[in-house]
């Protein structure tokens, strides 16, 4: 078997090809850990398959024999192997680009190194084996890879520019080789590598850039992979706190609020106390009486008793307004239940209460109006647990309303104490363990309170949070893992912190108006608006809303936030990519460095082993050479006789040429080269 020089170049060119592809793909997703040992690895497989391939043709076969086996046999490490490098690949996207792509949980992380190495090995001898066959057809096999490096350079946050002039380059220089243009070929592949050369160590150190083109392709990609459920634009979920991994508003209209009382509003619409499966359930379930009325009504529906009347005197006019008058006017909204603001008087609303946590309508209304009382100052109204006064309710002279309004809450309380405490097994154990200490108090607003502090000062607020893996659950992932979310995720996981600690609370999607937003006694409700809280039950109170997002609602906040996350985001990226990039480049030279050192001791002892293959005749000859400077050589015939009997002998006489005669003609020529 012998390779001729052009056969062996475009070997070569084909192994650059192949070398491209893997090294855009390595740093096209940063994947740094032995990239240059598995490129180079590459690059040999496929150099070797192209040649055995051609000149043996019993190789196909064994090559489709040992893919089988490797299947046959390897098939879950294979599958473990491919499924982290996915998670790789994922996750330098979602670090760079927050697009949520799934990852899978499924991977054995004991063995994930051979594993990785397995499933590497396997696509080499299956790229082998392609691209070997292919390579007698060109131009299909320059499409499928020029088709190969667009995608990458689609999907990959980082640069892959100097891979991919690599890869064309080779490519030109492979068409002139086999097009007998053999300097031309040179000479276009050498200007190629040397815009790569600097190009490469620029995008080592240049931070990834996102582009619209980009992310639309990734969108369309993760669409194409994960359906339509990802992103919303906002509004009133369904409870699947999960199943959402970003939100992106866009300021459509959805409804507009008017009342005489412009402090901050929440309006009430989903309501749940019963998780499943990683989602808050919407049961639908029959009204909730007590002492004849409905508990969703709680203690409103006694108007006689004035909400006020309830609390101290001294603290009526730090917790409420008195009553307000609210009207609804649907726009663009397609939520089944009623928008409740909290202490309202139903007997006004036209709807169907279910249990006692929401009011769906009972027929299309583009518009209501709704009596209700406006609270100042939540966390004061939590403090008045236990603080209701008898006296000021035998001031209405009304022994019965008295009597049927202690024991409707009395009853309403043991209903919740019985069904707004219950946390699941898995969560419960997680809490107790791990949270418990941190969030107990002495009183139930000291537990709100810690709660509340708890998740401001150890999670971020964040609208691109990513979906919950498949078989994990949403509030132990945002608590235990990813530590970052938006509200869904910060109500749930306060929810159930407070029913760890003995709190009755539920889960709430609705709409929270800003104070801010009202002008002149009108808000205009748009899909940035939407929220999502949890609530507590307070003794003789009621629910109240607890927010523990802070003031992440509205336009403003949401552009901010964004602002901020790309910032910081830029910043820890920066910092990541500049240590990660020299270490990099440091690697890189080294192994430059080495691989010059091996070089150049190779050509030593290549040039030694040549030496001691001459006689004594070929080495003076070879002296001789050296001194190609005529004028130097006839110089040499008065100052130095012997040097030129010495080369007169070896070319034109049989006589045997000693070593003494060799190592005076070394020295002699070291002599004339340094004058």
């Amino acid at each position: 078997m012998k390779i001729s020089k052009n056969e062996i170049a475009e070997y070569i060119m084909f192994a650059l090809i192949f070398f491209a592809m893997i090294q855009s793909i390595f740093d096209g997703f940063s994947i740094k850990q032995y990239h240059w040992i598995l490129a180079f690895s590459g690059m040999a497989v496929l150099l070797v398959s192209c040649i055995l391939m051609d000149y043996f043709s019993w190789i196909v076969p064994c090559y489709i024999f040992l893919i089988s086996g490797m299947i046959a046999l390897k098939k879950s490490e294979l599958l473990n192997g491919f499924q982290i490098i996915i998670n790789k690949i994922v996750d330098a996207i979602n670090q760079n680009m927050d697009l949520g792509f799934y990852y899978y949980i499924s991977v054995d992380l004991e063995h994930s190194r051979i594993d990785s190495v397995i499933a590497i090995i396997f696509f080499f001898v299956c790229a082998g084996l392609l691209i070997g066959l292919m390579r007698r057809k060109p131009f299909p096999l320059f499409i499928v890879t020029c088709i190969f490096q667009i995608i990458i350079m689609i999907m990959a946050p980082y640069g892959v520019t100097s891979p991919f002039l690599l890869f064309l380059g080779a490519w030109i220089g492979y068409y002139n080789l086999k097009n007998n243009k053999v300097y031309f070929g040179i000479i276009i592949f050498s200007l190629f590598i040397l815009a790569v050369i600097p190009l490469y160590f620029y995008e080592q150190i240049s931070i990834p850039k996102e582009t619209s083109a980009k992310r639309w392709s990734l969108l369309k990609i993760r669409k194409v992979m994960q359906g339509n459920d990802y992103e919303v634009n906002g509004g009133v979920g369904n409870g699947k706190i999960g199943g959402v991994g970003a939100v992106s508003p866009s300021g459509v209209k959805l409804f507009e609020a008017s009342s005489d009382d412009e402090n901050t509003l929440y309006l009430k619409s989903f309501v749940s106390g019963d998780y499943q499966n990683g989602q808050w359930m919407k049961k639908k379930e029959d009204t909730l009486i007590f002492a004849g009325e409905p508990a969703i009504g709680l203690p409103f529906l006694f108007p006689e008793l004035k909400i006020n009347q309830l609390m101290p005197l001294k603290s009526q006019r730090e917790l409420f307004t008195g009553d307000s008058n609210l009207s609804i006017k649907y726009q663009k909204i397609n939520d089944h239940a009623l928008l409740i603001p909290y202490y309202a008087d139903l007997n006004q609303l036209n709807g169907e209460i279910s249990g006692d946590r929401m009011m769906t309508k009972n027929v299309a209304e583009s518009s209501y109006n709704v009596r209700y009382y406006s609270v100042k100052n939540w966390d004061l109204l939590v403090k008045q647990e236990g603080m209701v006064q008898e006296e000021l309710i035998f001031d209405l002279k009304d022994t019965v309303l008295e009597e049927n309004y202690f024991r409707a809450m009395e009853e309403y309380q043991c209903y919740i104490e019985e069904k707004y405490l219950d946390v699941p097994q898995n969560i419960k154990e997680k809490l107790q363990n791990k949270y418990l200490n941190q969030i107990s108090g002495n009183s139930k607003y000291e537990i709100i309170d810690n709660v509340r502090t708890f998740l401001k000062e150890n999670y971020q607020y964040t609208y691109r949070p990513g979906l919950t893996p498949d078989g994990k659950d949403p509030v132990l992932f945002f608590l235990d893992e990813k530590k970052k979310g938006f509200c869904t995720q910060y109500a749930s996981a306060a929810v159930f912190l407070l029913r760890s600690a003995g709190v009755p609370a539920r889960y709430v999607e609705g709409y929270k108006i800003r104070k801010e937003q009202w002008i002149n006694g009108k808000a205009q409700v748009t899909d940035y608006d939407a929220h999502a809280w949890a609530e507590v039950y307070v003794t003789n109170v009621g629910w109240i809303p607890i927010d523990v997002t802070g003031t992440f609602t509205g336009e403003k906040n949401y552009q901010s936030l964004q602002k901020k996350e790309e910032e910081t985001k830029f910043i820890r990226r920066s910092k990541r990519e500049i240590i990660s990039n020299v270490k990099d480049i440091v690697t890189f030279i080294l192994i430059a460095g080495c691989i010059t050192v091996l070089l150049i001791i190779t050509k030593m002892l290549q040039k030694k082993y040549q030496w001691k293959k001459l006689n004594n005749r070929e080495k003076i000859i070879y002296y001789e050479s050296r001194l190609n400077d005529k004028n130097a050589a006839k110089q040499s015939k008065m100052v130095n006789r012997l040097a030129y009997e010495i080369i007169q002998k070896a070319k034109f006489s049989q006589l045997d040429i000693t070593d003494e005669e060799v190592r005076f003609m070394k020295r002699y020529v070291n002599v004339q080269k340094k004058k």
